[in-house]
């Protein structure tokens, strides 16, 4: 989880910022990267754009030399594109997807294989990444068959939404379901699946999660909430369930959650949600003992938050309609957040900093 990088600001020296290009109603022409300044990470360097259709979330390998990222066009690919010390970006292959509507990945902890998620068909698909970092063929696809919600707009059928690593399994909310599912992969990199899914309110329609000691947070992208669980063996049982916002969510423009962070500091464990329709950013408090969230501190943020970054003190922040990325500091006392600097993105989607 993003609570796990280093608490010195300046310690990304790198940024690549994810987007929406024109066949899903974005202006951006593909996967942007910028070199940040060691004295003022304000001070940004933009490197030339790699263009691609719609890179909507992008992950590192772990040698920081080497990012993945998916296309969320029909038929979707894998691309694999090699990062420079200062930040410019040079394509190395990629590979297609057996779907469409792939919306997130994320790279196993043995750094062998991807696994993608893809939210149109309710399905995780799973790659291997070469020993030279390019991205090999698909190897295996894995459906989450006869899932549905009640909402009938948006839980016709199963949703993935994204992947989470954790030990020898990952976690994947789904969306149209109102479960997370928890699978690994076998040697060969095909699925097994592990345990039966972990429920969560009907309608809640689970988006994104993170993982905080013995609990695991979850967004709620229905119903506006969010989904605290405490690890019981081999699953999570609830044990709170609280709006994400302080804002009336029967009202219009609907409230629906998106990027969720966490980060551990001197003050305690707190969780941050983006909250799209009303446009904010939520601060919790966390518990760990009873995983009970208690919302601290609330704020406005850019057009449409679709992604959210803690970075040691620093949070950043992608509005997808805003066109804007966001960042903002954190009293090293109260903890409040107050906003820091911002810059024009065209319909940024997700955010990536490395060292």
């Amino acid at each position: 989880m993003d609570s796990s990088v280093s608490a010195n600001p300046l310690s990304a020296s790198r940024l690549v910022v994810g987007a929406y290009t024109s066949e899903m109603d974005g202006t951006a022409v593909g996967l942007s990267s910028y070199q940040l300044s060691s004295d003022d990470p304000s001070g940004l360097v933009a490197r030339p754009v790699v263009e691609m259709a719609s890179p909507s979330w992008v992950v590192a390998h772990p040698s920081q030399d080497t990012v993945y990222a998916i296309g969320e066009q029909d038929p979707a690919q894998v691309h694999a594109i090699g990062i420079g010390e200062d930040a410019t970006l040079t394509p190395l292959n990629a590979s297609a997807l057996s779907d469409g509507a792939a919306c997130h990945l994320a790279i196993t902890e043995d750094a062998r294989h991807l696994v993608v998620a893809h939210y149109g068909k309710g399905s995780v698909a799973s790659f291997a990444i070469n020993p030279d970092r390019t991205v090999g063929e698909q190897i295996d696809s894995y459906t989450f068959h006869n899932w549905t919600g009640p909402d009938w707009a948006r839980q016709a059928g199963p949703h993935a939404h994204q992947v989470v690593m954790d030990g020898d399994g990952f976690w994947i909310p789904n969306l149209g379901g109102d479960v997370v599912h928890r699978l690994s992969l076998d040697g060969d990199g095909r699925f097994v699946s592990l345990v039966a899914p972990v429920e969560l309110p009907a309608g809640s329609g689970p988006r994104h999660l993170v993982l905080v000691g013995d609990l695991m947070v979850v967004a709620c992208e229905l119903s506006a909430e969010l989904w605290v669980g405490q690890r019981d063996g081999d699953t999570y049982r609830q044990v709170a369930l609280v709006p994400s916002t302080y804002r009336d969510r029967r009202a219009e423009p609907r409230i629906y959650p998106s990027g969720i962070g966490a980060r551990t500091t001197e003050r305690g464990t707190e969780v941050l949600v983006a909250n799209r329709g009303c446009d904010t950013v939520a601060a919790f408090d966390l518990d760990l003992t009873t995983g009970e969230p208690t919302l601290r501190q609330e704020f406005a943020t850019t057009g449409w938050p679709r992604d959210l970054k803690v970075h040691g003190d620093r949070l950043w922040i992608a509005g997808q309609t805003g066109d804007r990325i966001a960042t903002y500091v954190a009293d090293p006392t109260s903890g409040e957040w107050k906003p820091d600097f911002a810059f024009d993105a065209a319909t940024p989607a997700c955010i990536l900093l490395l060292r």
